[in-house]
């Protein structure tokens, strides 16, 4: 059967568009009334289509319609009104005339989107126009004017107090997040925090990239607190230009400062350190530093290099302490063995003094760094300026290195000892 559908915006196409309907020339004069008739009821059926007085069957979310206009075909531009029977609550097709169930959508900055639930509320009215583009072309009535009170307690935001909403990108919606900022203003419900850019309260250090925290409260510093458990809160804040490490007692753990200079409180630990030695580890307590091996074999505990490579350590074996400087013959040359003589004419000419300290008073026995370079440079080490100076880094010497002199000048000593005997038949 017709419908006002199927009449034309081109006059002479509607001589006989209407099967109803006669208009052809030269038609008889009593066809006449009955076309009149019928267009009058054509424009009925539409303004009823268009009423609202049609009533929804079907499902809350698988609604029919049976439109006055027996259109039995689906094109762009059919257009019906009718009262909700119920509320949906999901996606929801419609069937209209009974020509198919087509999905119910709406209009979002995303394009055409299913309804989910909220949009045709019990008693509403609801225009809906079909669209053969809609749903990626496969054809769904378009929902003109979706309830918008539920539409946004149900979509634009949530009913639970403090909820913070989020964006879906697939629906268009936004939805419930599951972070709440209480009235208080503490944020909860946060399982990670993921920033590629400024995070700041500050205006005047846009440029920082990461998480920057200030504050303007007179004599508080911007912080980060850590809660493990109700007792147990550990702080990260800025003291002075020093950045702090606080424990639970708010007590400084470790500050640096932004010279780069680091200081812990209590211990410094590096590995497992046991007194015991039941672990490899290093510590520094007190200002003293610790340092452990899990073995009495001959093993290192600290190592020294420059250029040359490894050139000392410290070792322990057993109960002992090697203090060792690198000797390896394979990085040596040897051109010759140092005379007892020249060892006895360096240890003559540098004599042990004794002497008091200026700073403290004390006694002592040893020797004078500047004299003893003198008499042979490899016996001290030079330093720098003068005694209450910036820069001053006093001489000092190596009392090691005094070993091989000592070491030929008893061997040509006790070779002499030997001839004397032998010149004394042994005595």
């Amino acid at each position: 059967m017709s419908s006002v559908y199927d009449w034309s915006l081109t006059a002479s196409d509607n001589d006989d568009a209407d099967d109803l309907i006669n208009w052809l020339e030269g038609q008889a004069p009593s066809t006449i009334n009955n076309s009149a008739r019928v267009m009058m009821r054509r424009i009925a059926e539409l303004l009823r289509d268009l009423s609202g007085v049609l009533t929804s069957g079907g499902t809350a979310n698988a609604r029919t319609v049976s439109a006055s206009s027996s259109f039995s075909t689906l094109a762009n531009g059919r257009i019906v009104a009718f009262k909700s029977s119920a509320a949906h609550t999901g996606a929801t097709t419609l069937n209209v005339n009974s020509i198919g169930a087509k999905s119910l959508r709406k209009v979002t900055t995303l394009g055409d989107v299913a309804c989910v639930g909220g949009e045709l509320q019990n008693g509403g009215v609801y225009v809906v126009m079909y669209s053969e583009a809609a749903n990626s072309a496969a054809g769904g009535w378009i929902l003109i004017n979706p309830t918008l009170d539920a539409f946004f307690v149900n979509r634009l935001g949530t009913t639970t107090d403090n909820t913070v909403p989020r964006f879906d990108g697939t629906s268009g919606l936004i939805q419930t997040s599951g972070v709440t900022i209480s009235d208080s203003n503490n944020v909860s419900g946060v399982v990670a925090l993921e920033a590629t850019g400024p995070i700041t309260r500050s205006s005047t250090n846009s440029g920082v990239t990461g998480l920057e925290l200030t504050t303007s409260a007179s004599g508080l510093s911007p912080s980060i607190d850590f809660e493990e458990s109700s007792t147990q809160t550990y702080r990260i804040r800025t003291n002075g230009g020093s950045l702090e490490f606080l424990n639970a007692g708010n007590g400084t753990r470790l500050s640096l400062t932004q010279a780069g200079t680091m200081s812990v409180n209590t211990a410094y630990t590096v590995g497992a350190f046991s007194s015991s030695g039941a672990s490899d580890g290093k510590q520094i307590i007190a200002g003293t530093y610790d340092s452990s091996r899990n073995t009495t074999s001959g093993i290192a505990h600290s190592r020294f290099f420059n250029p040359n490579n490894q050139v000392g350590s410290i070792t322990t074996s057993g109960s002992a302490t090697a203090y060792n400087t690198s000797s390896d013959e394979r990085l040596k040359e040897k051109t010759g063995n140092l005379s007892g003589e020249d060892a006895l004419a360096i240890i003559l000419a540098d004599p042990v003094w004794t002497f008091n300290w200026k700073g403290t008073g004390e006694s002592a026995v040893g020797w004078g760094a500047q004299t003893s370079y003198t008499v042979s440079p490899d016996l001290a080490t030079p330093g720098n300026g003068n005694p209450g100076n910036d820069n001053f880094v006093p001489w000092g010497i190596d009392q090691a290195k005094r070993t091989p002199y000592l070491w030929a000048a008893v061997a040509y000593l006790a070779e002499a000892v030997a001839e004397l005997k032998a010149q004394n038949g042994g005595q």
